[in-house]
């Protein structure tokens, strides 16, 4: 397999061909992903390989710390059996059962499972141990705020912190109980300023700075030190 070193750090690269007429690409888990039209000529698929590439090795050394492997540190996790979350502290324990189970803080896992199968019920695992937790602590955050929602949800999401639909649904990325306080309390403001601005116009910005005056400030911070799933 293809791969891209960028200061130490091994990104593999892996080639979809797709019914599609645009070239694109994303990094994630040490993985860069590039997507060209499946009837792209040879000529053009080797000009913006190298183009792509070239661009994603940019983009990696600009943001270096951003770029690390969640498996690797579930790798560690694992040999520790315990990890810490929301500053609550999980044990891990093997069995033999090809299920999740569950008892308060403690997670039986089977070993034989690969590691995306781990990584992938442990977050299950999270989002519904937490969801309860952020239910309360949107409503709490919101008393002084006065803002209309209705069904909060906690997930597990890879491109974006938050959301909020057209009824007024509102999500948050389950990493953001792994970090700082702030980050967490902005993105919450954040989608619930979208309840009536569902747009990023000068009212919806000026709705946020009324409710979360130092806005700018923690959206640099998220940039630089986002929430990880694990730590």
């Amino acid at each position: 397999m293809s791969y891209l070193l960028v200061k130490g750090k091994r990104f593999d690269i892996v080639r979809v061909f797709k019914n599609k007429k645009n070239i694109s690409a994303k990094v994630d888990n040490n993985v860069v992903t590039l997507i060209f039209p499946r009837r792209i000529s040879k000529a053009d698929y080797e000009k913006f390989y190298a183009l792509m590439i070239d661009k994603i090795r940019r983009r990696i050394e600009k943001n270096i710390n951003i770029y690390y492997s969640e498996n690797d540190k579930l790798l560690e996790i694992l040999d520790l059996q315990e990890f810490t979350f929301n500053r609550e502290l999980f044990k891990i324990h093997f069995h033999k059962l090809r299920i999740l189970k569950s008892s308060g803080r403690d997670i039986y896992l089977n070993r034989d499972l690969d590691i995306d199968e781990i990584r992938k019920k442990i977050i299950k695992f999270l989002e519904l141990y937490f969801l309860d937790w952020i239910k309360q602590y949107v409503y709490d955050l919101n008393k002084n705020l006065g803002f209309e929602y209705k069904k909060l949800t906690l997930k597990y999401l890879k491109s974006k912190w938050g959301h909020c639909t057209v009824d007024n649904d509102i999500l948050i990325n389950l990493k953001l109980l792994n970090g700082d306080r702030k980050i967490l309390d902005y993105i919450i403001v954040h989608e619930l300023c979208h309840t009536k601005i569902k747009n990023h116009s000068k009212d919806f910005w000026d709705t946020v700075c009324n409710n979360y005056p130092n806005y700018i400030e923690v959206e640099k911070r998220l940039k630089s030190n986002p929430p990880r799933l694990f730590v």
